[in-house]
């Protein structure tokens, strides 16, 4: 016995031979999901870039210390000999 096939069971199995399943618009979900995934791996990475690009500069161009007094008061027994 043999079955037709509609034009709509030949796109579907074409989706799943290619690694995803289609959505409702017709698209493969995993061509998504690798976008999805090369899109963070840019924001992660420009991160990083951000990240060692701030170390580099307050290396290059550390801050100034803000100088403050010092006051302790030292107890006359350290200064009397035994």
């Amino acid at each position: 016995m043999s079955v037709a096939r509609g034009a709509g069971q030949t796109k579907a199995k074409r989706g799943s031979a290619t690694g995803g399943s289609r959505t409702a618009g017709g698209k493969v979900a995993g061509a998504t999901n690798h976008k999805m995934i090369r899109i963070f791996l840019a924001v992660v990475l420009v991160g990083i870039v951000l990240l060692g690009a701030g170390v580099v500069y307050l290396g290059a161009f550390p801050p100034a210390p803000h100088p403050q007094p010092v006051e302790k008061v030292l107890p006359n027994d350290k200064f009397q000999g035994h």
